[in-house]
């Protein structure tokens, strides 16, 4: 995949025994459930956390900033590495932690001091950690200022996920350039939360071919429509497994686009045109959970609808909150209750972190 003009590959490589050893005692202290540790060799960035209870790690991205450090100040690129990895770690269980402890809306430097403080406590914490942080806050400052669209804002997630400001503004743009008119709050809004949940954050989330183990991620599939195939998928798309409502595994091809903002143009078009004129209307209308339910009768899921609608109520006001602006929509029913939103380390579907993401309950076709 390219990101401002670089390839960037994803490959899942073996995580290091060290880093495990790192990860299982920071759970220890923490009482927070072990979650999976998925290396890979190169994200654009130092790792994320997922929604299903990943921890998703760079080897590259942490050995670049571990040489630096070593270079700085003079001492050997191992020590600065495990400085590195205790860093990394730490930072995305913190993630976990401070969602847990009723504080979603953290910053990531927040999340930085939390990972200091973790080492410290540990007795790991050395001037190495402090310069890796110091490192990573350079890094992260000079992203967002270049707009990169890689990069959250904010609240914690998978590192290649877009902001919700970004996100917004992507849909205005494809909604202009699928409808010819500038799209309304509530119309946007409402896409907005699905998107959030079904593109494991805006189409940053990674799909998993459990056949072969291979996980594609940032696929730019915001809606996570199945392209017009079965398995061999044709060139624009990726194969990965998906589940019916009653449970069983099939194999699906589903689309990746170049660039967020195809991915969005796409995405709108299969919610608002391919799925009939009702979802649109019942949106703009301010009647959320009616829009959803012109999204069942027309198959865009399989999923119990009681269960999609509570995912989309919580993701609009993940949405508003996010935006500052209050909720479009007319409270009709009050989908929410106890055991919707499952917790954080042991959620399932797409990536993402405080968000509802969707069960894989559907066959979407898109465009």
């Amino acid at each position: 995949m390219e990101v401002n003009g670089h390839e960037r590959s994803f490959a899942v490589v073996s995580a290091p025994p060290e880093a495990r050893a790192i990860l299982g005692e920071l759970c220890r202290v923490t009482g927070l459930s072990e979650p999976k540790l998925v290396w890979c060799d190169e994200l654009g960035g130092a790792g994320g956390l997922s929604g299903n209870g990943s921890i998703v790690i760079g080897d590259l991205d942490q050995m670049k900033n571990a040489e630096r450090v070593a270079k700085d100040l003079g001492c050997s690129v191992e020590r600065a590495r495990l400085a590195a990895l205790e860093v990394a770690i730490a930072h995305e269980l913190g993630h976990a932690a401070m969602h847990e402890s009723g504080h979603p809306d953290h910053s990531e430097d927040e999340v930085d001091d939390w990972a200091l403080g973790m080492c410290d406590r540990l007795g790991w914490r050395t001037n190495l950690h402090d310069a890796i942080v110091g490192i990573v806050r350079e890094n992260r400052a000079r992203n967002l200022e270049k707009r990169h669209p890689y990069v959250l804002e904010g609240c914690g997630g998978f590192l290649g996920a877009l902001s919700h400001a970004q996100a917004r503004a992507d849909l205005e743009a494809a909604f202009q350039q699928d409808f010819g008119r500038p799209g309304s709050m509530r119309a946007l809004q409402f896409a907005q939360a699905v998107a959030l949940g079904e593109g494991g954050q805006y189409g940053s989330g990674c799909y998993v071919n459990q056949e072969t183990g291979e996980q594609s991620c940032s696929t730019n599939n915001w809606g996570a429509a199945q392209c017009r195939a079965t398995p061999p998928c044709p060139s624009g798309c990726i194969e990965a497994t998906d589940h019916h409502a009653d449970g069983s595994a099939y194999q699906a091809c589903f689309h990746s686009y170049a660039t967020p903002e195809a991915g969005a143009a796409a995405y709108l078009r299969t919610l608002y045109k391919n799925f009939g004129p009702g979802v649109l209307a019942s949106a703009e209308a301010g009647d959320y959970m009616g829009a959803v339910e012109e999204m069942k009768s027309h198959g865009y899921f399989e999923a119990p609808l009681a269960t999609y609608q509570a995912h989309v109520n919580h993701n609009v006001d993940v949405v508003a909150n996010a935006l500052g602006e209050p909720r479009g929509d007319f409270v009709r029913t009050n989908p929410r209750g106890p055991g919707i939103m499952v917790p954080l380390l042991l959620a399932a579907g797409a990536l993402g972190v405080g968000i509802a993401t969707f069960p894989r309950w559907r066959a979407v076709v898109g465009l």
